[in-house]
């Protein structure tokens, strides 16, 4: 019998530095990810990075908001007849970038594709509870449910891309991965010879024509790269900078940098998988109140993060108010350790990704005034997929 592999979470906090040079009003070049999406079709996009260029093409029927709220996308509003039935009424005078029309067919045809088995698409299984979609009229849809679920209204707003039936029944999906249509904010033009994706505003967006009418996003190899090219002037804005990077950054006269709590949490993980002293709660729970939290952000984030209770902050959807906190206790981390068996000086390893050297050193020493003798590893994001999976 193959043993799973648990993941505890440890440390968990939320930075996000933006960082932007005053650009043209009407071009912005943009890093928001380390590697190209290779296809831009919705169905696949599995990755909240990649989200973020789909999010630029496509709408979907409501999106949450930076409070965790639902707001009205492409459905005006919506109403949960009874525990099953959930009726949608679509915003009127909306086309695709292809001027095809958007209506309840769109709805529909996205809907059955989305529970299409024939399009492998890796998470089916969020939509499992959908048992059925029927258009009712042009502007007006029935999702019937097989059990109740009532979190349909967000699967959909965060993942229920709406597709252009036509469009996509006459060019089939490999070439709409590579040439997509939606209704969102910004149309797709092409992939230059480096496969940065070149956008186009949407002057005919039901919610506004956006501000900037052209927009390349770019992918680096490394934030490293990206904050080069972006103090050299090649970039405008970099999103998702580790918050230890601002001291440097505040030097650069032309540099703007801004920062906001996201989504976003940094975890250190415990491989419980071997037969090894992470399987034992009480070592997980002397970690978790042993290793200073705090103080990792200081000197780790330059103090760019705070410490959360879960992996949700406050504004996230169903964060839990009423959880445990554990607080800083190096003298009880040392007794839990004394309890579970672990004599001094055991030997525990950690893998620090980069760009995240510094903060691997901190924990690094924490742990040794924790009392173990722990070696450090530095890595890449596929040595971290690496140690997740095996």
């Amino acid at each position: 019998m193959t043993q799973k592999k648990i993941i505890i979470t440890l440390i968990v906090l939320t930075c996000l530095i933006s960082i932007d040079v005053f650009a043209s009003p009407n071009k912005i070049r943009a890093n928001i990810s380390s590697q190209a999406p290779v296809s831009l079709h919705p169905h696949d996009s599995g990755t909240e990075l990649i989200t973020n260029y789909i999010n630029q093409i496509f709408d979907t029927l409501m999106y949450i908001d930076s409070s965790g709220n639902l707001k009205p996308g492409l459905a005006s509003e919506w109403k949960q007849v009874d525990t099953k039935n959930y009726v949608f009424e679509l915003r009127k005078n909306v086309k695709f970038h292809n001027g095809e029309k958007f209506n309840a067919d769109s709805v529909v045809f996205t809907i059955q594709k989305l529970l299409d088995p024939k399009e492998k698409i890796d998470n089916r299984f969020y939509w499992g509870p959908i048992s059925g979609v029927k258009k009712t009229d042009e502007y007006k849809v029935l999702i019937t449910l097989s059990q109740p679920d009532s979190l349909l209204p967000y699967r959909l707003a965060t993942a229920g891309h709406i597709l252009p039936p036509n469009y996509h029944k006459e060019v089939g999906r490999a070439i709409f991965a590579r040439k997509p249509i939606g209704t969102g904010p910004y149309r797709f033009v092409k992939r230059d010879s480096n496969q940065n994706i070149i956008l186009k505003a949407n002057p005919q967006y039901w919610n506004g024509k956006p501000d900037i009418d052209n927009v390349e996003l770019f992918s680096s190899s490394s934030i490293d790269e990206a904050v080069d090219k972006l103090v050299e002037g090649d970039l405008d804005f970099v999103s998702m900078v580790p918050g230890h990077y601002t001291k440097e950054l505040a030097k650069k006269k032309n540099v703007k940098t801004n920062k906001a709590i996201v989504n976003n949490s940094a975890i250190l993980m415990l491989n419980t998988k071997k037969n090894g002293i992470l399987r034992n709660p009480l070592v997980r729970k002397a970690l978790r109140i042993g290793l200073n939290m705090n103080h990792i952000i200081k000197y780790g984030y330059s103090g760019n993060g705070k410490v959360t209770k879960t992996l949700t902050h406050e504004n996230e959807l169903f964060h839990p108010i009423q959880v445990k906190e554990y607080e800083f206790d190096l003298i009880k981390a040392k007794e839990l350790l004394i309890k579970a068996g672990i004599e001094k000086n055991k030997e525990i390893s950690v893998l620090a990704i980069k760009p995240l050297d510094m903060v691997g050193k901190i924990v690094f020493e924490q742990l040794k005034e924790l009392g173990f003798s722990p070696k450090i590893y530095y890595g890449t994001a596929e040595d971290e997929k690496k140690a997740i999976l095996y």
